[in-house]
């Protein structure tokens, strides 16, 4: 392999695992199977940006063999077209563009491991050890406030199990269908119902009862934050704090230790209401110290949010032509190398 080659993933290519060999020693290299080695006659950083294209990959997908491992041989690959600005120039000026974005999304991600890091270290500061009643960092104002108390949850919030929708799913619904899918990806997977069966309010705490063995999903929780907006599927539960603060209780409930001890790794993990409600939870008494604890780690999660933002997807579609009047189709682009 070249400075400046590519290797591109042919199997199970939607992974979009390609590289853009750019070598800093005197080795040599040589692709594994399941690589193409591309090199390019124009621009090798347009090149290298145009294979991760949605349309480009949707046509390599499209010529794939194979259900388990869906690969594309080489010479399909180098029949595929795509559009080219006409001339190296501008497709180096497209390819310079698109790397300081790549550039941005890095350093973004790096800002996101780092807020992450922190949000989990300052947690472990701001919630009492197991076994304690004294967190290690407390907001002066409540230094003097005594230990925390330990309640089982049926003291602090009411209990609902949610509802079967399975048979009223709708694209067009009114109402977002809260199920473990949805909670385990943070609301980025969804499905609607015109029918609400299980509504959940501003303020509740949904959570996650069931899972396959050692499951991401099981105790995960979701605090809503709007009125008819959700309803709660079934082997989901809906959790309505009172004389507590919401926002409090969701931090040391989601994906509680107490929870995560009856995953045994074999079978699936069932909670049941009674485990539910007598999962004992360390809290201090003053309301004001739960809202101060919950705004910071809130103030933290916003943070969080703001920094999972990308903004490649809107600068590929500005760059990249809906169709493609007006540029050259050049097919193959690359020459392939075996």
């Amino acid at each position: 392999m070249k400075q400046g080659d590519i290797i591109y993933q042919v199997v199970r290519p939607y992974q979009r695992n390609n590289l853009l060999c750019e070598f800093d020693d005197d080795e040599n290299y040589v692709a594994s199977t399941g690589y193409a080695q591309l090199r390019a006659k124009g621009s090798n950083r347009f090149l290298y940006q145009s294979i991760h294209t949605d349309s480009f990959v949707s046509r390599v997908i499209a010529k794939c063999t194979g259900s388990n491992y869906p690969a594309i041989n080489s010479s399909d690959l180098a029949k595929i077209e795509l559009p080219l600005p006409p001339t190296v120039a501008e497709q180096q000026k497209i390819a310079e563009c698109l790397s300081s974005v790549d550039e941005a999304i890095a350093a973004q991600a790096r800002k996101l491991d780092a807020l992450k890091t922190h949000k989990k270290g300052l947690m472990q500061q701001l919630f009492p050890r197991e076994g304690e009643t004294q967190p290690r960092l407390r907001f002066p104002e409540f230094q003097d406030a005594g230990e925390w108390v330990i309640k089982p949850l049926e003291q602090v919030a009411t209990y609902e199990n949610g509802k079967a929708h399975e048979n009223n799913i709708s694209e067009l619904g009114q109402y977002v269908v809260v199920n473990s899918k949805f909670i385990s990806t943070e609301g980025a997977v969804r499905k609607y119902s015109n029918e609400a069966f299980c509504s959940a309010n501003t303020g509740d705490i949904l959570m996650v009862l069931s899972d396959v063995p050692n499951g991401r999903a099981i105790a995960k929780c979701y605090f809503v934050n709007s009125d008819n907006t959700y309803t709660v599927n079934q082997r989901i539960c809906k959790l309505a704090p009172e004389r507590t603060n919401g926002r409090f209780l969701f931090y040391i409930f989601d994906r509680n230790p107490f929870f995560l001890a009856f995953d045994d790794g074999v079978k699936q993990t069932n909670l049941r209401k009674e485990d539910v409600l007598n999962c004992p939870l360390c809290l201090p008494s003053s309301l004001e110290e739960q809202a101060e604890i919950a705004t910071c780690l809130t103030t933290l999660d916003d943070l969080i949010a703001a920094a999972t933002q990308k903004p490649s997807a809107g600068m590929l579609l500005g760059l990249w032509p809906a169709n493609v009047l007006g540029w050259y189709i050049i097919g193959p682009l690359v020459r392939k190398y075996t």
